[in-house]
């Protein structure tokens, strides 16, 4: 049944319009990223487009965007049942609530990262146009942009998928997400203010890892930042493990995982 309900998911969302413009959009905002003057210089004149630095930076920052990518899916997902009316009658069959549940949920997921896979693909197509200036490249490194997507977007994104699944279909309200939502947000400002003395414990704390890069980034030189990888290492990994955890919890306690 897992299977066969992340199928489902899958090529429910693939075949709406949806799910195409907003690949669209976020392949546009990172082609637009490595092309408004404003952005480019905003990191240093001597930053390359195509450097580790710049690309964990817009990826962190698009990644904020991206909540609502999560409620438009995965919110979708957990109250297709609720507002069609059929909760009932689905778990009036002998059905597996974790499989039928997980299953729901991975596949919307899926869809999630598909899409925000357009932002990596979008810094490559923008850094390849002609109009960009030599002095603003360095070489073309795929790593850069694999490790940044798979150690920093990807475990985001889980982490929201969890916690808007979870408040979805416990409350069965879609303003509830978008409350949550705001909820993050107004954290995220908090945690900010309040260890503006305490840069590990506010790397450790920040949801969309912003504040971490800026603690791992802080004393690299121009050339560490134009070619140092990413590692899933030190407060990078922390943060991630500490709201993963967090997701995991949220969700295996409020997502209906075992109950109809």
């Amino acid at each position: 049944m897992l299977t066969k309900m992340f199928v489902f998911e899958w090529r429910y969302f693939t075949r709406q319009p949806s799910f195409y413009v907003c690949a669209l959009i976020f392949f546009s905002i990172a082609v637009l990223a490595t092309s408004l003057q404003k952005i480019v210089t905003g990191f240093g004149s001597n930053i390359h487009i195509n450097g580790p630095f710049y690309i964990s930076q817009v990826m962190a920052t698009v990644g904020m965007f991206a909540l609502f990518l999560v409620v438009n899916f995965i919110a979708n997902t957990a109250l297709r049942d609720h507002s069609s009316n059929m909760a009932e009658i689905l778990y009036c069959k002998p059905i597996k609530p974790l499989d039928y549940q997980l299953g729901r949920f991975l596949g919307s997921f899926a869809v999630i990262v598909c899409i925000f896979s357009m932002v990596p693909l979008g810094l490559i197509f923008g850094s390849s146009m002609p109009w960009i200036a030599e002095e603003r490249l360095g070489a073309t490194n795929l790593s850069y942009y694999l490790s940044t997507f798979i150690y920093l977007s990807v475990p985001t994104l889980f982490v929201f998928s969890c916690l808007f699944y979870a408040v979805a279909i416990r409350l069965k309200s879609m303003m509830s997400v978008y409350l949550s939502v705001i909820a993050v947000f107004v954290f995220y400002s908090a945690s900010n203010s309040m260890f503006l003395s305490h840069r590990t414990l506010a790397a450790l704390l920040d949801p969309f890892s912003m504040q971490t890069l800026a603690e791992i980034t802080r004393y690299w030189t121009v050339f560490e930042k134009n070619n140092e990888i990413l590692n899933f290492e030190g407060a990078l990994l922390q943060n991630k493990v500490i709201w993963g955890a967090i997701a995991i919890f949220v969700m295996s306690s409020f997502g209906r995982l075992f109950t109809s």
